[in-house]
């Protein structure tokens, strides 16, 4: 009875240390984000444009571009989580 106890408590919040492990990688993932939404914008407007001479860079697109990838990330994460599909012990979603 009380393997389960602890158990239960190991599989729970990750302790500070261990999240403090992982914040380094959350940031560096963040800004790679960022970088891609930036160099995302950058092709999509060079496209478009056709010229340098009608080349138009809006300063806000790439942060638009950001804010959209992570809100449709936490959606999916959301996702997963509700459904059971996430989950420490499983290495994989399916």
């Amino acid at each position: 009875m009380q393997n389960s106890k602890t158990n239960q408590k190991a599989i729970g919040k990750p302790k500070p240390a261990q999240r403090q492990k992982h914040l380094p990688f959350f940031g560096l993932g963040i800004l790679s984000w960022l970088g891609f939404s930036y160099l995302l914008t950058l092709y999509i407007s060079i496209l478009l444009s056709g010229s340098l001479q009608s080349f138009r860079w809006s300063v806000d697109a790439p942060v638009w571009n950001f804010v959209f990838s992570l809100v449709g990330a936490g959606i999916i994460i959301l996702a997963k989580w509700k459904l059971k599909l996430l989950s420490e012990n499983s290495k994989s979603v399916a």
